[in-house]
């Protein structure tokens, strides 16, 4: 993939691998950070579904997974179900989360890759702290304390 526009950041968890990994792959903990429901097996090459409502308007994004390295490394296509199938490989973005542990500190590393705009990269740096600080929550699950 070309290197066209990306966002990068990391993040340290007070969580095990395992549990980190939970919150990258199970739906109910997905939508706690994302607000969409995930329709996927999380196989490699199987297509993901993510079923949303934004201001009223029910939308459905799709993607394919590409790696799936379990409490190591997820990696997935990600396009707008606003495209026209079939989806030109240069509007899919390709989001990769890694994970890392040292002395009970699971370090999460996000990276989008091949976003379409210096507009929609800096929209993700932007928000991105915020959604990872909310991941981190839910991996060590403050709400339950």
């Amino acid at each position: 993939m070309d290197d066209l526009f990306l966002v990068e950041s990391s993040i340290e968890i007070n969580a095990t691998p395992s549990q980190v990994w939970q919150i990258l792959t199970q739906p109910e903990k997905i939508e706690l950070y994302t607000g969409f429901n995930t329709i996927t097996d999380w196989k490699e090459g199987s297509p993901i579904v993510f079923e949303g409502d934004y201001k009223g308007i029910k939308y459905q994004d799709r993607g394919k997974v590409l790696v799936n390295i379990p409490n190591e490394k997820l990696s997935f296509q990600f396009w707008s179900g606003m495209e026209k199938d079939p989806v030109p490989e240069e509007n899919k973005s390709v989001i990769t989360y890694e994970l890392s542990e040292k002395e009970g500190v699971t370090t999460l590393k996000y990276i989008r890759e091949n976003l379409s705009s210096l507009d929609e990269q800096a929209m993700f740096e932007e928000h991105l702290p915020s959604v990872l600080e909310i991941m981190k929550d839910v991996a060590e699950d403050k709400d339950s304390e």
